[in-house]
């Protein structure tokens, strides 16, 4: 089909590490087209009993990795002047 992909490994909960990701994934293909943000955590365990340090990571990936991802894929969509879909 002519299409083309990259696989690359980060902890989406690092801003850098996924400003990172992003970015290569522009020089390796040209452009940015689609993100799809689908990294979670959980340490599934009842709020009255979770440790807070297993709730901390649950927000650093789940939440500050999708907006990490989002907002980095946003910006080199944007550059582009050709949107893109997220």
């Amino acid at each position: 089909m002519g299409r083309r992909a990259v696989l690359l490994q980060a902890d989406v909960s690092e801003q850098e590490a996924v400003e990172a990701m992003v970015t290569r994934t522009v020089e390796e293909l040209g452009r940015l087209d689609l993100f799809v943000s689908n990294a979670a955590y959980s340490d599934r365990e009842l709020m009255v009993d979770a440790d807070m340090e297993g709730f901390k990571r649950t927000i650093d990936v789940s939440m500050w990795g999708a907006f990490y991802g989002l907002r980095a894929s946003a910006q080199h969509m944007v550059r582009q002047g050709e949107g893109g879909s997220i």
